[in-house]
């Protein structure tokens, strides 16, 4: 499903039920671009999975929400900042932020004043965003400050950032002010002014089974257990994950679902990952 939200009508994206739902921003008459997923002033639990939202100023915007906000299955791109996050405490889960762009491409996240973030993401994405401005130095990836962030088998890949200084970031920026713990997390490819790097800046936790790299290793995605060969397994386990399936291994080609395309991609891959 398809939905164009307008700035001066509908600004939010709909729930549907185990679908994949698809939010496009367009220009309303004033010229302006709407929000995407917002999720602002709320104390409870809110579930929000199988969106995909696109060409909106900002992705996902998560501003003074309790516990109990989850987000999952979501994939944000082709945004004016892919997250910002402020003052939230939030869990994203298989969420893939790609392809936006910003001064802070990917996502923002920090507190204000005496505002309190912890944010925690498993198995989420963040790759091929820019952080691009003429007069400010861009950071590609993320920015975490004043908040607790917690990453476990998360990646973030080939993220772009320039500056007029030669100070972009193409990766992860953390501040002095934050509290980041890294496990089996993987950043690769980042580019900061045209050059590797850096992948990450700042203090953080490292828990164990992390991988910092200027280039990314080959990935074979089709071998989607991991055991270095495409076979019956794999197979079993895409058609187990048949459907709705944003940010989840078996959705190959990151369609928001799983379905033909993903499995001939797997048979034409059959055999040892190269």
């Amino acid at each position: 499903h398809m939905m164009h939200l307008m700035e001066s009508g509908m600004d939010f994206c709909p729930m549907m039920n185990g679908e994949v739902f698809s939010c496009e921003g367009v220009q309303g008459p004033s010229g302006a671009v709407p929000r995407g997923l917002v999720v602002a002033g709320t104390i409870g639990s809110i579930h929000v999975e199988n969106i995909r939202v696109t060409n909106c100023y900002g992705g996902l915007l998560l501003y003074k929400c309790g516990l109990g906000v989850t987000i999952s299955n979501c994939i944000f791109e082709g945004n004016f900042v892919g997250g910002a996050m402020q003052d939230a405490q939030a869990t994203l889960t298989n969420c893939v932020f790609r392809d936006n762009e910003a001064i802070i491409g990917g996502i923002q996240i920090d507190a204000y004043s005496n505002g309190y973030t912890d944010i925690t993401f498993i198995d989420c994405v963040i790759e091929n965003n820019r952080g691009i401005f003429s007069s400010y130095s861009g950071i590609g990836g993320m920015l975490v400050s004043d908040s607790t962030v917690t990453m476990q088998g998360c990646t973030v890949r080939n993220n772009f950032a320039s500056s007029p200084n030669g100070d972009a970031i193409g990766g992860l920026l953390i501040k002095i002010s934050a509290n980041v713990s890294l496990t089996d997390t993987t950043l690769c490819g980042n580019i900061g002014d045209d050059t590797p790097g850096p992948q990450i800046v700042g203090d953080y936790t490292d828990n164990g089974g992390n991988t910092i790299e200027d280039e990314c290793p080959v990935d074979c995605v089709e071998d989607i257990n991991g055991d270095g060969t495409v076979s019956v397994s794999d197979l079993l386990q895409l058609i187990g994950a048949w459907g709705p399936c944003g940010g989840c291994d078996e959705d190959i080609d990151d369609s928001g679902e799983v379905n033909v395309s993903d499995l001939l991609t797997v048979i034409a891959a059959w055999g040892d990952c190269e």
